[in-house]
Parts: structure tokens; C-alpha cells; sequence
């Protein structure tokens, strides 16, 4: 019986300015405000409480395409349409998620893993990239409602390794991250292009 996994992946709060923070700055001018991020734990889909709850609409839902919806108190909760192998989600497939969030792209071992696009209902945020075992993980670009962007790497479903961040106003950060913070040296422009802050984050 299916066991959909918990979608592990966050709603992003990009960009928020903050005096409290893990990190030690170095030859920081006092005029910069510094990129630092906070993530909310906002759970996305958990599909079906129970194997249960669930139906195979139409379809092949053993080993090739179908549709397959989730049920709770007789209503729609869910629904997936794609790929099928031994019963699980394999290949290409679209997920309507309770919550309102949808994803569509790959999946492995009925995890979304490899390429696909997620996009959170009540944020308005979405993330574009690469994913495996139900989190970010690799390359990708996750923009905001307000149009703000992170573009770079992921691992297992946080900010790690080389990335930009860049804000509507066009301010830009350029630098290296670490669980979600930055991490190392790094370089913020503002929208004309101009360096003003060209420094280093080190953890205390």
C-alpha cells in the first residue's frame, strides 16, 4: 500500500532584516543591512493520513499512468496523476496537495526526487529546481510573492553552497551559505551595480 512521505520542503521568508542572528560580521559597515533569512515551518502537503483514504480514479495505478485521489470525511483531499512502478509514484506526475500546494515533475520511490516546480498556496512562493527525497536538494530558484529570488544551491532542503540573492529593488548578495545563512565571503551590489559590502560571515 502507498505511504506518501511528508513533504519535507519550506515556505521561505526571504530577505527579512534581523539584529539577532548566529553570525559574527566582519568588517561590516554600519549603514549595510545584511540579508539574513528566516524559514517558516509551514508544513506542506501530508496527503493521507492512512493507505485507506485513498482510490485509483482511473488508470494504471500499479505499473503505468493513472489518477489516484485521497479521501477524508468522503471529501477530496488530494489527488496525484502520473507514473506508476510497483505501485508507487515513478517518473513524471503532477500532486494536488491538501493545503492547496501543487508540484509538478519527477518522482522516485514515491518521493519527489530529480527536476520539478513547487508552488505554495498560502505564501504565493515558488521553487523551481532540483529536489530529492521530498527536499530541495541541488540546483535551483526559489522566488517569493513579492518578486524577491534566491538562485542557487540547495541541500537537504536548506541554503548550502554557492548562491544569489536577489531583492525586487534590485539589490543583489552574492556569497556562499551554510544551514541557511551565509557563510564565508561574500559581496552585496545595490541596483546599480555598485559594491557595498565586501566582507566575510563566520559563525560564532
Amino acid at each position: 500500500m502507498l505511504s506518501f512521505q511528508k513533504l519535507k520542503t519550506k515556505s521561505m521568508n526571504l530577505f527579512k532584516y534581523t539584529d539577532e542572528n548566529s553570525l559574527k560580521i566582519i568588517v561590516l559597515p554600519l549603514n549595510i543591512a545584511i540579508f539574513l533569512f528566516i524559514f517558516l515551518n509551514c508544513a506542506s502537503g501530508s496527503v493521507k493520513d492512512s493507505p485507506e483514504n485513498n482510490i485509483c480514479l482511473r488508470g494504471d495505478c500499479m505499473n503505468g499512468f493513472g489518477i489516484q485521489e485521497f479521501y477524508k470525511a468522503n471529501k477530496v483531499i488530494a489527488r496525484y496523476e502520473g507514473n506508476f512502478k510497483n505501485s508507487k509514484y515513478e517518473g513524471d506526475g503532477f500532486f494536488l496537495f491538501e493545503n492547496g500546494d501543487r508540484y509538478k515533475g519527477s518522482f522516485k520511490d514515491d518521493m519527489i526526487s530529480g527536476k520539478g516546480e513547487y508552488s505554495y498556496f498560502e505564501s504565493g512562493d515558488n521553487y523551481k529546481g532540483e529536489f530529492k527525497d521530498d527536499l530541495m536538494d541541488g540546483k535551483g530558484v526559489y522566488t517569493t510573492k513579492k518578486g524577491n529570488r534566491y538562485e542557487g544551491m540547495f541541500r537537504k532542503g536548506k541554503l548550502f553552497g554557492e548562491g544569489k540573492l536577489i531583492r525586487k529593488d534590485g539589490e543583489v548578495f552574492i556569497g556562499n551559505f551554510k544551514d541557511d545563512l551565509p557563510y564565508g565571503k561574500a559581496v552585496i551590489k545595490n541596483r546599480s551595480g555598485k559594491i557595498i559590502f565586501d566582507g566575510e560571515f563566520i559563525e560564532k
